[in-house]
């Protein structure tokens, strides 16, 4: 079996961005890093997810340099994807909040109430095709 990789473009990327909707966000707090998963949507090219008010997750993210990553795994036939944008977290207000075209796609998982929307628009984005070949 011959295993392969290749770097995926920048379109590509967004194309798998959109195909997801939980993925991880990277940030620092407390002095050390913090990954929580999120369930996102892509609108108009950045990363918006929502989260509660009064946790680590928004006060961590606020005005921060963060990392977000997505990826799909094919355990059984050993090969996926993975993509990571890099850009700062970004508070959103009611009106930019209602301009969602994505909004209808934002629906928490986890319990409780999740008021707060947050923007990444990457200025970093890249991604990685990888497995092995049958």
């Amino acid at each position: 079996m011959a295993e392969h990789s290749r770097e995926l473009s920048t379109e590509e990327c967004l194309e798998r961005l959109r195909s997801q909707s939980v993925g991880r966000i990277v940030f620092c707090a407390d002095g050390a890093p913090q990954i929580y998963p999120v369930n996102f949507a892509v609108d108009s090219g950045s990363i918006v997810f929502r989260t509660s008010a009064y946790g680590l997750l928004a006060a961590g993210v606020h005005q921060s340099e963060v990392a977000f990553e997505v990826d799909e795994l094919d355990l059984e036939h050993h090969h996926g994807w993975s993509v990571i944008a890099h850009g700062q977290g970004q508070m959103l207000d009611a009106d930019e909040t209602q301009d969602l075209t994505s909004l209808h796609m934002l629906e928490p998982w986890a319990a409780g109430s999740r008021t707060l929307h947050f923007r990444i628009t990457p200025r970093q984005l890249t991604g990685r095709q990888f497995g092995r070949d049958r």
